[in-house]
């Protein structure tokens, strides 16, 4: 039961196998004491990055390099969403519906921050859900009339295919590592539990990897209007 009001979040590094007392502080703000963080580092270990929220919309984004003390405001907040998705030669992408209701990817040079551009434009029609990365690509999520649509483009925003997916549903995954040369995704809908599947990144083809076994026979069920 919570006593009391949570205020002043602060940012810990944690190192494993070494006790709590140990962590290191890595960001606080004494002036905003209902603001809440989260950290996220690039995968190469060079930027780390922390994001701020006031409430469930509209965030800033801080920044520095590991070797460094001080974070710099890179996105300031708090009119807009911002999601950080990756770092490629230290450029930041991330997701923001900043002029953009239906959300767009966008990439700003780390080095140079004025340098801010639109990677992969604003779909006129469907919502952005996110975006992933895995084997060098870019991975779009859209919904588009209630069931996911996946696009594949490069780092510079050339598509590279519309993921074709073994049925109309909707699709989680898509994520991995620089290195990987398939990645796994879930997918379900009214009539089927989630299954994942084998996507082969240079083919686009997708395979059958697992599906769970139900004992249902959906042409058994009878139906009633109305329910």
């Amino acid at each position: 039961v919570y006593s009391d009001q949570n205020q002043f979040q602060k940012v810990y590094y944690h190192e494993l196998g070494t006790p709590q007392s140990s962590d290191r502080l890595v960001y606080e703000d004494k002036n905003h004491p209902l603001r809440y963080f989260w950290a996220w580092p690039s995968e190469d270990g060079k930027w780390l990055f922390v994001c701020a929220s006031e409430g469930t919309s509209g965030t800033e984004v801080l920044y520095r390099k590991t070797s460094e003390k001080n974070f710099r405001t890179l996105l300031p907040g708090f009119d807009a969403d911002y999601g950080v998705v990756t770092v490629e030669n230290d450029r930041l992408y991330y997701v923001t519906n900043r002029d953009a209701s239906n959300y767009t990817l966008r990439r700003i040079d780390l080095n140079r921050p004025t340098k801010d551009e639109v990677v992969i434009p604003e779909n006129a029609k469907n919502l952005l859900e996110g975006v992933g990365t895995a084997g060098g690509y870019l991975f779009a999520a859209y919904l588009q009339d209630a069931q996911s649509r996946i696009a594949q483009y490069d780092f510079e925003g050339k598509l590279v295919r519309e993921v074709a997916l073994p049925a109309i549903g909707s699709v989680s995954g898509f994520g991995g590592e620089k290195e990987d040369k398939e990645i796994y995704y879930s997918l379900t809908n009214y009539t089927a539990p989630a299954t994942i599947y084998r996507y082969d990144i240079a083919t686009g083809e997708s395979t059958l990897y697992r599906a769970p076994e139900v004992r249902f026979d959906s042409l058994a069920l009878h139906h009633r209007a109305g329910l």
